[in-house]
């Protein structure tokens, strides 16, 4: 929970701040989701959120690449 969220907000983020900021609320979301998903599915915590995280990560580098795009 420390790298991931960071390099995740990196993709999107353009100021300090911003990466910050972003890089807590991907945290937020990812602890919360895995827990859900580990509660719901009877799954081990700490997997299920690292999980979490890279599909956030997975998601994000493919909307920074389209909003790169210059028509």
């Amino acid at each position: 929970l420390l790298i991931v969220p960071a390099a995740t907000s990196r993709t999107i983020a353009h100021t300090p701040f911003m990466m910050a900021l972003f890089a807590s609320l991907i945290g937020i979301f990812a602890a919360m989701a895995g827990i859900y998903a580990a509660v719901l599915y009877d799954l081990p915590v700490g997997p299920s959120i690292v999980t979490m995280l890279g599909i956030c990560f997975a998601l994000m580098v493919p909307l920074r690449l389209i909003g790169r795009r210059k028509p």
